[in-house]
C-alpha cells in the first residue's frame, strides 16, 4: 500500500473513531508499532485528533486503551479494522494509486 492510500484510510478511520471513543474518555492508547505506512499513518492521525499514542505502558495509571488494527486485501479491496476492548470499527476501501476512498459504510460494535 502507498502512503496516499494508507494516509486516506488511516485519517478517516481516526476521524470515525474520535466520534465513537472521544479523547476526553481515553487517557491514552497503546497500540503494535511496526514499520507499515499505515501503522505510521494510524499513529499520525490519532495524535492529531488529540490521542497520546504510548509504547512503554508500565508506570501509568490509568492504563492505556488497547488498540489494534488490521488491513485485509480481497478483490480489489481493503479492509480496514481497527478495535479497542470496547469497540470496533470496520469499513471496506477502494484503494487507487493517488489515495483511497470508502466503498462500504462504517460499521461500528459496541456493547451495550
Amino acid at each position: 500500500m502507498n502512503s496516499a492510500s494508507a494516509g486516506a484510510i488511516a485519517g478517516d478511520m481516526a476521524s470515525r473513531f474520535a466520534e465513537a471513543v472521544p479523547t476526553r474518555s481515553t487517557p491514552a492508547i497503546r497500540m503494535r508499532k511496526d514499520d507499515t505506512e499505515f501503522s505510521t499513518a494510524l499513529e499520525a492521525a490519532l495524535k492529531a485528533w488529540g490521542y497520546k499514542i504510548v509504547t512503554d505502558d508500565s508506570n501509568l495509571s490509568p492504563k492505556p486503551l488497547e488498540l489494534s488494527y488490521s488491513l485485509h486485501s480481497f478483490e480489489d479491496q481493503v479492509l480496514a479494522r481497527i478495535a479497542t476492548p470496547t469497540t470496533a470499527l470496520g469499513r471496506t476501501y477502494t484503494v487507487t494509486a493517488g489515495g483511497a476512498s470508502p466503498s462500504s459504510p462504517l460499521s461500528i460494535l459496541q456493547p451495550e
